[in-house]
């Protein structure tokens, strides 16, 4: 069967003509300042106000898609006017407080000084030209000259000046080529003194910088006049001669001073004088025999790397790097990312330099040297390097650069023990291992390594670890031995003792055991939480880095986890980090797990109490989205319509232009399935929403949830019918697929627009009795509703 409504938005309007005259609307102000300090300001020249509903600001981005067409059509939010000689500003939503005390509505789209704006009047299949800042010709580069100032566009505020009184519909004479003949009048950037009014500029011209000689308090326009104090040397027989210092700072020297060592790279022929700034190739046969003490990845980003100098010598890192992988290398055996030292960074002798995340814990940031935001998960590799990035030695090694590892490298016999472990090196070992297998080892004997549980940071700071030793080190053993550090599991004990826990209220409590031996285990109370109640309505969790307890239907099943919905609502959907249990598509679970912010992304991992319970609600997809995807989608179910933008490319991802939202953008990913998509096609898609670098991205789960739009040349008056009986709108296709639809009041005003699969029956008894025309793809049809 057919489906009749697979997704429908309506608009309805009171049967408002658009087509009355345009007035005389201008551009008077704009501005790309600092950030989001973005806005357009529009005037109203006559003595009547002004509906908006007739008007637009279409804009292109950067190099057009068709040169001379709009990309965007942009219209004013709904009920907007502007009072007679009053103006209406349109700015960024993340804009400076001043500007948003100005604005009547938002736009986050701005231009960032190369993308054309036009005011336009009409509507979007035929429209006049009124105003342009820019326009939609070609890309202009960094932005338009405006009054002869380069790039004007960018980091410049516009203002136009009082004598104008309409728009202009060519840009090329409206910014025109000097001061004199543009309309415009070029400020600098973030200067908003104009902004939300339009009256006659008073501009005096001087030198507007405090800090100068001549600073002008009345000056309104810095004309470049203004001079500073310059020190330096004044002698023109110095070497060091300033001509433009005007106070002379005694630092004239007449010997030319540099590195005098002809052997050096920074040899300068000229220096009389050696000033101690030579500097020597790289040899190779001079690297120190410096190693990695100590690596940690713990939970979120408390992450480390720990470098050791066994010399008696301070060593400078100038020469060193620690170059790395992500996961599966390009080139199996080779770095992707060259990491050098910070300038300066050197290691006194017998101490440690510590490289730490950006946002580990305050412990371990009060000993790190300098912070890399890119350590690894457990499954990166880092190499200790000597040379350059052409030509390098490696001294040591966490982990290597020959291939994905899975979830981390196994050390002294423990498997993923560069996941959620510290590594601390033995005591013993006085130089890195250029060979990590034989470093990793395959248990504690062979291994040069120790491993620590997560989130074990004592020895951070210094590498003073003793190498253990083994033996028994119960005090109440026969054999107890006093020096060992590392219980072997040779204990012998007098058979009369019988060790346990002696606490009754535990759950391992062992009413045999005459010695306790802290073993007691208590239970644990876990709060029992929504999944909304987890996601709160902000960017972080509530309950992160807390234990709960939860339920919801599985909505998507990934490589490593799956997701999670209580409802079909925002807010209502997470992501599980779980490769131990692998449940059924649309089962109901619960489960007790850990709350975790990963690189933004609320997950819950570190799953206990699993169990599949016998109820299973279905949860929808959510289509009625009136705004791009953001932090109150995430983890959930939706669905979505575009045209594909940019094709799929090597990391699974394509862009997409969303069709019910203005052409605003959204992006797909093929973490569960991967779907070449093309470019210039529609498509439906439905998923679940994830957030990684930086973006939220929609994520189909298999192929039926990726469907083709219908394109519009096979829709014609042969294989569709368009008819009205009883106030209900009927539209039969014979194509299945989804068909977008628009109906037209006669005048031209779009009353009603939605998507239909096949078939559509939709009831229009609000509508005014009237002729309408329904648009079906490129068909048009009269209908007649009385």
């Amino acid at each position: 069967m057919k489906k009749n409504l697979l997704s429908l938005a309506l608009f309805f309007t009171g049967g408002i003509s658009l087509m009355f005259a345009q007035a005389p609307l201008l551009f008077s102000e704009y501005a790309e300042g600092s950030s989001n300090n973005k806005y357009i300001e529009i005037y109203n020249s006559t003595a009547d106000t002004v509906d908006l509903a007739g008007y637009a600001y279409p804009s292109v981005a950067n190099d057009p898609t068709t040169p001379g067409e709009h990309e965007y059509w942009n219209t004013f939010n709904e009920g907007s006017v502007i009072a007679p000689g009053d103006v209406y500003v349109i700015a960024h939503g993340d804009a400076d407080t001043t500007i948003l005390a100005e604005a009547d509505e938002t736009h986050n789209f701005l231009s960032n000084g190369d993308d054309g704006y036009a005011l336009a009047f009409g509507v979007e299949d035929s429209y006049v030209v009124i105003d342009w800042i820019g326009n939609f010709d070609a890309d202009p580069g960094s932005g338009w000259a405006v009054a002869g100032v380069a790039d004007a566009t960018k980091d410049h505020t516009l203002v136009r000046k009082f004598s104008v009184t309409s728009g202009n519909s060519d840009w090329t004479a409206s910014a025109g080529t000097s001061a004199e003949d543009s309309e415009w009048i070029v400020l600098d950037k973030d200067d908003w003194t104009f902004l939300g009014s339009h009256s006659e500029l008073v501009l005096v011209e001087g030198c507007t910088d405090m800090s100068a000689n001549n600073y002008n308090a009345e000056a309104t326009v810095n004309d470049g006049s203004c001079t500073y104090d310059v020190t330096g040397c004044m002698d023109s027989t110095a070497f060091n001669y300033n001509a433009e210092a005007n106070i002379d700072d005694n630092s004239c020297e007449y010997t030319i001073t540099g590195c005098t060592d002809s052997t050096a790279t920074n040899y300068n022929a000229e220096a009389v004088t050696e000033d101690g700034s030579c500097q020597y190739p790289i040899v190779l046969g001079d690297v120190s025999p410096l190693f990695f003490s100590e690596y940690a990845e713990g939970t979120s980003n408390n992450k480390y790397l720990e470098i050791y100098n066994p010399t008696d010598s301070v060593v400078s890192l100038a020469g060193y790097a620690y170059p790395s992988v992500a996961n599966d290398p390009t080139t199996p055996g080779e770095h992707e990312y060259w990491n050098a030292f910070d300038e300066g960074a050197s290691i006194a002798p017998g101490n440690v330099y510590v490289i730490a995340h950006g946002s580990a814990d305050t412990t371990i940031l009060a000993e790190a040297d300098e912070t890399h935001n890119f350590l690894s998960n457990g499954d990166d590799g880092y190499a200790l390097a000597f040379g350059t990035e052409s030509s390098y030695v490696v001294l040591d090694w966490l982990g290597n650069f020959d291939a994905d590892p899975g979830s981390g490298w196994a050390v002294a016999g423990i498997e993923d023990a560069t996941k959620d472990h510290t590594l601390v090196r033995k005591l013993s070992v006085t130089q890195g291992n250029s060979d990590w297998t034989a470093s990793a080892g395959t248990n504690e004997e062979d291994s040069e390594w120790i491993v620590l549980e997560v989130d074990d940071w004592t020895n951070l700071g210094s590498h003073s670890l003793e190498a253990p030793v083994s033996g028994c080190t119960n005090p109440l053993a026969l054999n107890y031995n006093a020096e060992a550090t590392l219980d072997d599991g040779s204990c012998q004990f007098d058979s009369s003792i019988v060790f346990g826990c002696t606490d009754s209220l535990a759950i391992n409590y062992n009413a045999e055991a005459t010695n306790d031996d802290s073993s007691c285990e208590y239970e644990v109370v876990v709060s029992e939480v929504t999944i909304s109640e987890i996601q709160g309505t902000s960017d972080v969790s509530p309950y992160v880095d807390q234990t709960i307890a939860t339920s919801g239907v599985v909505t998507a099943v990934a490589p490593a986890g799956y997701f999670l919905q209580e409802t079909s609502a925002a807010w209502s959907g997470v992501y599980v980090y779980d490769s131990e249990n692998v449940p059924e598509l649309g089962s109901m679970v619960s489960l007790h797990a850990d709350v975790v912010e990963y690189y933004d992304m609320t997950e819950l991992k570190n799953v206990s109490n699993f169990m599949v319970l016998d109820i299973s609600p279905v949860i929808t997809p959510l289509t009625d989205l009136s705004a791009p995807i953001s932090e109150s989608l995430e983890g959930c179910l939706i669905t979505l319509s575009g045209v594909c933008s940019i094709a799929s490319n090597d990391y699974g991802e394509a862009t997409f232009a969303n069709v019910s939202l203005d052409g605003q953008t959204f992006i797909v990913n093929d973490l569960i399935y991967n779907h070449e998509f093309v470019e210039s096609e529609s498509y439906q898609i439905t998923g679940v929403v994830e957030y990684s670098f930086n973006e939220f991205k929609l994520c189909p789960r298999d192929a039926s949830d990726v469907s083709m739009l219908v394109s519009v040349d096979e829709i014609t008056a042969a294989n569709t019918k368009v008819y009205v009986n009883a106030s209900v709108l009927n539209i039969v296709s014979q194509i299945n697929g989804i068909q977008n639809f628009e109906v037209f009041a006669i005048s031209g005003q779009r009353v009603l627009f939605g998507q239909f699969d096949g078939q559509l029956s939709l009831p229009v008894s609000t509508l005014d009795d009237a002729i309408y025309l329904v648009k079906v793809g490129n068909h048009v049809q009269k209908v007649v509703k009385y």
